[in-house]
């Protein structure tokens, strides 16, 4: 499990390092069958990112929507916690939307789950602030720019 952390964040530095455009270290990291939640899937269902995304090409495929909406300013982890099945990235990351060209600001948790014979996740659940992410796609009203 302290191998999987240790290239979980090595995926998150060179995913800092790229602007938030090179997932393969990600990739790395899933089974074929991996399932990618968020918390956006239930609280905005609407937006673009929402899934669930299933299969690597599911995963890619919201890499892709990331990499077309988003432009990633900073990623920082806090910590990575390792359980029996599960490792847990903690950290931060600042964004900027680029349609609407709101920044946000966002802690941020995932939860990998891991599959104890491939050693990969089988489950990545991703958990954001949703008001932040509302407000940078321009779901929310918000007050006028100056």
């Amino acid at each position: 499990m302290n191998d999987f952390a240790a290239r979980l964040q090595a995926a998150y530095e060179a995913w800092n390092k790229s602007g938030g455009r090179t997932p393969d270290r990600f990739m790395a990291l899933v089974t074929p069958d991996v399932e990618f939640r968020s918390i956006l899937d239930t609280t905005l269902p609407n937006v673009s990112l929402a899934g669930p995304y299933r299969g690597k090409a599911g995963l890619f495929h919201y890499f892709a929507k990331m990499a077309e909406n988003w432009e990633l300013i900073e990623t920082q982890t806090t910590n990575i916690v390792v359980g029996e099945k599960h490792v847990v990235w903690l950290g931060h990351e600042t964004w900027r939307n680029l349609q609407t060209l709101r920044k946000f600001d966002n802690p941020k948790v995932q939860v990998w789950e891991i599959d104890m014979e491939t050693k990969l996740a089988s489950t990545v659940f991703n958990m954001v602030d949703t008001y932040g992410f509302a407000d940078a796609v321009g779901v929310l009203a918000s007050p006028e720019l100056g």
